[in-house]
């Protein structure tokens, strides 16, 4: 689709090439999914280490690739392995902490290996807020207020990350901490008093909270913004339309 919709692009031509000859090594350059062998792997990281970004991009993508048509302990253990020979890349220890908690996290080695190796990624990239989501992740398979601490950690010493910000409301949601949900939306939605998703993610919490008055001038907001609202029958609650 990409490709008949920009006639004139290489990048979508490489990238159904490199699918349809089943050329992992390339495809791994090129961010796309097939199944690999150890040694093309190997070859595609080693390749992609003449430059960081090119590296770092490779390690980015390569859970798709290794998760194709593998065991997910069996691709948390290769991913480790392909890792090892790089480990002053911030991405390399990502990718295995991520392996790690596509595994679901039921082996108690696989955790402490996953907490470890995205504590790794931070040290090399602090202000990473992807690691910092990931390891939220990781923390709240065992306890969600251990995970929520992280992330109003995290949030203090970055308060301009707004995908921290966005995970740690909707961790106060899920412990049914409103108040503190509606706090965080509403730093938020300074930055972007447009952003009908903050408007509606702030009404919600409002009908949680049975604040009907607020959620009324919420809803005049999106109103006024253009969305499309539809009252029930009981006149109480409203939704998108």
């Amino acid at each position: 689709m990409w490709a008949r919709l920009d006639p004139d692009a290489d990048r979508p031509k490489q990238l159904v090439a490199a699918l349809a000859s089943g050329n992992a090594s390339r495809a791994l350059e090129l961010g796309t999914e097939t199944t690999a062998t150890r040694a093309e792997l190997e070859k595609a990281l080693a390749k992609a280490a003449q430059s960081p970004e090119n590296l770092a991009a490779a390690f980015l993508d390569l859970n798709r690739l290794v998760a194709h048509g593998m065991d997910r302990v069996a691709a948390f253990r290769l991913v480790a392995d392909l890792a090892q020979p790089y480990p002053g890349v911030a991405e390399a220890h990502f990718a295995v902490a991520l392996a790690g908690y596509a595994t679901g996290l039921t082996d108690r080695a696989v955790v402490t290996a996953s907490r470890d190796e995205v504590e790794a990624a931070l040290k090399l990239k602090p202000d990473w807020d992807r690691a910092a989501l990931l390891k939220g992740e990781i923390l709240g398979k065992d306890s969600p207020s251990t995970a929520i601490a992280w992330l109003e950690s995290f949030r203090a010493t970055h308060p301009e990350s707004k995908a921290v910000a966005g995970a740690l409301a909707q961790r106060y949601i899920g412990e049914k901490r409103f108040a503190e949900a509606r706090a965080v939306f509403e730093a938020l939605r300074k930055s972007d008093p447009e952003n009908r998703d903050l408007a509606f993610g702030l009404a919600a919490i409002a009908i949680q909270m049975k604040d009907w008055a607020t959620a009324d001038v919420i809803r005049n907001r999106l109103k006024a913004l253009g969305v499309v609202l539809e009252d029930r029958a009981d006149g109480t609650i409203w939704k998108l339309g």
